[in-house]
């Protein structure tokens, strides 16, 4: 796809100013046959001659070409979700090759290029070699790392390649990246909902503390997962982990709230029941992960309730919005695979529960337009 506007930006300038070709062809030292054949897009102005073209005008170079280096808010977020449909539809190959175009366009838009990243981080086992689009997506955050001079799209672009470190197989790569110091939680919301109890300014405050309370929550049960497993080999503290976890979950109905932060505890906890030979407790964890997968992931929408009432805007604040970062049909697969693939499950295979376990999650997949 042609990006450069040039001849419309020329033809549509020239009629603003009232002047004909033969005026602007003057100006500039060229033909009016070159400048009617600039308008009628058969050729383009030597490259010398944009500056003079822009003086003319008054305009940048970027805009009389029609280049637009940065995106809005609004305008990535639409891209994220394009891209993100598309991908349930098309060939991976077909997706990238657009992708690739849009990237290029807008390779000094770093918050683009950081939800692009994030967008092949969630994909990349669509493609023939998962590995090529982990190492795509590691060259963009280090773009942003390397180029951006906002802090926080540097924060941010560190922070996934880190995570894309991990992915690779590589620890030593994302350690070098960490400070290994362990700091306590900033305090700066705290005090911004402090700030505004002083001015009078009541629900702004409750806002604040409502968003820190549910990003807490989310993170002292979605964690458990991986905190559980290092106990792999201790039964009753692996245990105490999943159980606290669970019952906390339950108190604040994390199901409802944000069911991707539960069903990995539940899944985890199947795993350690089974490595533990307790099948009927990990048939038990299955069954629960399996009812969430079913009843409270889809449609995927991060919301509040009665007691988080303050913070649904808040969601429409996030990059892409309130909506689910990964294609629907992968999520639904990947709930499939996370069962039916992993080996240790696969003393399993034989028990009706656990059959009816995956006939209900194949249903779940096969359900998906």
């Amino acid at each position: 796809m042609n990006e450069i506007h040039l001849a419309k930006c020329i033809a549509k300038k020239r009629r603003e100013m009232n002047i004909t070709q033969e005026e602007l062809a003057s100006y500039i030292g060229v033909s009016k046959a070159a400048v009617s054949k600039w308008e009628s897009e058969n050729s383009l102005p030597d490259i010398t001659l944009l500056p003079r073209l822009a003086s003319y005008f008054n305009i940048s170079i970027d805009k009389l070409i029609g280049y637009e280096p940065q995106m809005t808010k609004e305008e990535i977020r639409r891209k994220y979700l394009y891209f993100k449909g598309i991908l349930g539809t098309k060939p991976f190959i077909d997706v990238k090759l657009e992708l690739d175009e849009k990237i290029k366009k807008y390779y000094s838009c770093f918050p683009f290029l950081l939800q692009m990243t994030v967008l092949l981080m969630n994909h990349y086992d669509a493609a023939e070699i998962p590995e090529d689009v982990l190492m795509w997506a590691l060259t963009l955050a280090r773009r942003v790392k390397n180029e951006s001079e906002d802090i926080n799209d540097v924060k941010a672009a560190v922070n996934l390649e880190v995570i894309l470190d991990m992915m690779l197989g590589k620890p030593n790569d994302a350690l070098e990246l960490l400070d290994e110091s362990v700091r306590p939680l900033s305090q700066e919301t705290e005090s911004l909902a402090q700030v505004y109890q002083m001015l009078g300014e009541r629900e702004k405050a409750m806002r604040v503390y409502q968003i820190s309370i549910y990003q807490h929550l989310l993170i002292l049960v979605a964690e458990a997962a991986q905190y559980s497993m290092l106990y792999e080999d201790n039964k009753e503290k692996s245990t105490e982990i999943i159980n606290r976890s669970l019952q906390i979950a339950d108190i604040f109905q994390v199901a409802k709230l944000q069911p991707n932060a539960v069903v990995p505890v539940y899944y985890s906890a199947a795993l350690l029941y089974c490595m533990h030979g307790e099948m009927d407790k990990s048939l038990e964890m299955l069954e629960q992960y399996t009812k969430i997968c079913l009843e409270d992931f889809f449609p995927f929408s991060l919301h509040g309730d009665s007691y988080f009432d303050l913070i649904d805007d808040w969601f429409m604040e996030f990059d892409i919005g309130n909506g689910a970062p990964q294609n629907e049909k992968f999520i639904r697969k990947s709930m499939l695979s996370a069962v039916k693939d992993n080996p240790a499950f696969y003393i399993l295979r034989e028990d009706v529960r656990y059959k009816s376990i995956i006939q209900k999650l194949e249903a779940l997949v096969k359900g998906c337009k």
